[in-house]
């Protein structure tokens, strides 16, 4: 038996701040399309969509505001058991980069990380 992949339907991911990631993937297109908080602030997931069907979900745990930040280095913690990243295809990485280091609202610690990455490769 093989199941027929069409596409892939949403990705989950931890973050500190959802405001500051939701403008963060503002700029590859995505948009909020489902904000719930508990009502005791504790977690807060949020949908982000770009219409074609492919959800960044989003979970923000008051807990983790005081966690320290996470490992950046390239390639840190590959040996460890876990998803690493996601990928987008742009049509211009270079204009892609040189648009996302002059946007200030842009989440710096995204900035920091494709710009090392840009520099390791």
């Amino acid at each position: 038996m093989q199941i027929t992949f069409e596409a892939a339907h949403h990705f989950a991911l931890t973050v500190r701040d959802s405001e500051a990631s939701a403008a963060f993937y503002a700029i590859f297109g995505f948009k909020v399309t489902l904000r719930w908080a508990a009502q005791d602030g504790s977690l807060v997931i949020v949908h982000l969509s770009r219409g074609d069907g492919f959800i960044l979900e989003m979970f923000q745990y008051e807990a983790n505001k005081e966690r320290p930040p996470a490992r950046l280095a390239i390639g840190n913690d590959l040996d460890e058991v876990g998803v690493k990243h996601i990928a987008f295809r742009v049509a211009d990485v270079d204009s892609g980069l040189l648009d996302l280091v002059a946007d200030p609202d842009a989440e710096r610690s995204a900035r920091d990380r494709m710009r090392a990455s840009r520099m390791n490769h």
